[in-house]
């Protein structure tokens, strides 16, 4: 079963980015590799139970620091204990493992 935990109100984001290892899945309904993704980042959430996974849909949110910067979809970032350590557009599974096992 998978522990992603759907974001959609900024005040929410805010509160989980302060976890200890947070990984974020930024995307869209209309998203093709968005969609190609998404079943990657469940299984891996089952995988790495310390790490944090949320998943936020880019047109249900409000502007926010973390969306600043995206500049296409899916991307994925890095939190330690609040601050963005990685940014990557587009992973396949093999760099998503590389990331999370290096958050150990």
């Amino acid at each position: 079963m998978s522990k992603v935990t759907n974001v959609s109100i900024n005040t929410k984001l805010d509160e989980l980015l302060k976890g200890d290892q947070v990984i974020i899945n930024f995307g869209a309904e209309w998203c093709g590799a968005c969609k190609v993704l998404e079943p990657i980042f469940n299984k891996l959430s089952t995988q790495y139970p310390l790490v944090t996974f949320l998943k936020v849909e880019i047109d249900k949110i409000n502007v926010h620091e973390s969306t600043k910067s995206i500049t296409s979809i899916p991307t994925i970032m890095l939190y330690q204990k609040g601050k963005k350590t990685k940014e990557i557009v587009s992973p396949n599974e093999t760099q998503l493992r590389k990331i999370l096992d290096s958050m150990k």
